[in-house]
């Protein structure tokens, strides 16, 4: 998944079964911060460095994978953004084995 300019090009949603093993691959033109919702995993990407968030597929539901922007205020801050805002990348839906 490549973000460029902090976004996603186009809507994307990655679909996988519960229980499966997923690898996400990242790449990213500057440095951001990103986390998996329901799953608390977060992930520091860095400019022109392929970077893989692994893990398994264990619970069910749709969830967005936030990126966090530090320097933003607006209505979706919350706890894990620091007082930033976070804006939604993409979804990760999980379906029942």
């Amino acid at each position: 998944l490549e973000v460029v300019g902090g976004k996603i090009d186009g809507s994307h949603v990655s679909r996988l079964t519960q229980g499966d093993q997923a690898e996400l691959r990242w790449r990213t033109d500057q440095a951001i911060d990103i986390h998996l919702h329901g799953y608390d995993i977060e992930q520091s990407l860095k400019p022109g460095a392929d970077t893989a968030m692994v893990f398994v597929a264990h619970a069910t539901g749709r969830f967005p994978i936030v990126v966090h922007d530090p320097n933003a205020v607006g209505d979706h801050a919350d706890a894990h953004s620091h007082g930033g805002a976070e804006r939604t990348l993409v979804y990760l839906e999980v379906h029942p084995d």
